[in-house]
Order: C-alpha cells, then structure tokens, then sequence
C-alpha cells in the first residue's frame, strides 16, 4: 500500500489553514498600521515569537513543518529525550557521507512517501543527538559484527536485531506523521 504523507500532512494544514490564516492576518494588518518603525519592528518580532509559541502548543497549523513539528516534540517527549541533555556528537562522524550503520535500502520498508519540513535548529540538532546516542551501542556492535570474515547463525540473529535498534532522525519524522492521520 502506497503511503501519501505529504498528503496526510496537507490534510491538517488544511482543516486549520483558515483559522490560522485568518488569526496571523488580523494581527499582521494590526503591526503594520504601527506608524512607529522601530515599534512596528519591535511588535513584529513579538508577533512571529507569539506564532511560534502557537505552533508549538498545537495552535497553528499554518504550514507542514508546523504541523510535524508538533508532533515531534510529542514523539521526544514520549521517548523522554527531550528533557534530556545530550551530549555532542563525536567530531566528524555526524558528518560522514552515507546511511547510519544498520540502515539498509528498504530496510524501513518501501516508503514512497516524500516530505520536506524545515525545522528549527536546536530541534534538529536535538534529533541528531538523541538518535546518535541512542544508536550508539548498536552500531557500534554492528561495525564490529561488520569485521568478521563469515558470521554465525546466533551474529546473524543478532545483526539483524541490532538493526533494528538504530534510529534515524528520518525516523522520528515519520513517527511524527504517523500520528496524525490513519493511512489511506
């Protein structure tokens, strides 16, 4: 079954895109009628922190990456990641060309679906980390296994549950999107 997630995405800016229009235009016109620059410029940077806080709590659905934004904040705080204090990651290696060890064409099933979402940077960053961290005994067992001229039955069992334990940030994206909609 063919899985549309930007379209499931869509679905929601859709149901909210009036309402969030309607809001972030009212109070818009309301700035720019401020004759003052350095207080409309002030009152706009109020305005897009209010939005922001908005989008954030769920309030305003006015664009895809709002929308799976949300929910991935969700999805950390259910994985309790958010609150956490990650450390960076080692030099070079988030850099490294290439899929994270254990990640295979396909390996998370065909996924037909594309999505494009601009998050902000701390949040990116927080996923980067938190995947890396939480996938770090595993691929780190997977590069070991990967050393190994043949492997045995028992190894061969074990790379493949390892596989599943490394996490991508790709991953929570599509965590994120599964929550908000059944798929068609």
């Amino acid at each position: 079954m063919e899985d549309h997630v930007a379209e499931r995405v869509g679905a929601v800016v859709e149901a909210h895109i009036e309402e969030s229009t309607a809001w972030w235009s009212g109070q818009l016109a309301a700035v720019h009628a401020i004759g003052k620059p350095a207080v409309r410029r002030a009152e706009l940077a109020k305005l897009r922190a209010e939005r922001d806080r908005r989008r954030a709590a769920g309030e305003h659905f006015d664009t895809m990456s709002s929308v799976i934004v949300y929910q991935l904040l969700a999805v950390l705080d259910g994985k309790g990641w958010r609150g956490r204090r990650w450390r960076p990651i080692p030099h070079g290696e988030g850099e490294l060309p290439g899929r994270r060890w254990g990640v295979a064409p396909n390996s998370r099933g065909y996924l037909s679906g594309r999505l494009r979402v601009h998050l902000p940077a701390d949040l990116a960053e927080l996923m980067r980390r938190a995947t890396w961290w939480t996938s770090a005994p595993a691929t780190t067992r997977l590069q070991e296994l990967a050393g190994y001229r043949t492997l045995s039955a028992d190894q061969l069992a074990e790379r493949t549950r390892l596989r599943t334990q490394v996490i991508t940030t790709g991953d929570l994206i599509r965590e994120a999107a599964d929550q908000l909609l059944p798929r068609s």
